[in-house]
């Protein structure tokens, strides 16, 4: 039987809207009440936050960076 592994213990709020963002290699995601932008890179096993100051649902990668 599969198992599942943490990975990341961001402990947020109201975590949505993952997209994985194939040129950075990245899984970009927000925590919608605590108005964060996570950016979770598995191979260095970091996950930046960014504060956006207001509440977001999701987050979608520009085709030009």
């Amino acid at each position: 039987m599969p198992t599942a592994n943490l990975a990341v213990a961001a402990r947020a709020t109201l975590g949505e809207g993952p997209i994985w963002d194939i040129r950075q290699r990245v899984l970009l995601w927000v925590d919608i009440n605590e108005q964060r932008l996570h950016c979770f890179d598995p191979a260095a096993n970091v996950d930046d936050t960014f504060d956006i100051g207001r509440r977001v649902g999701t987050v979608v990668p520009r085709a030009r960076g």
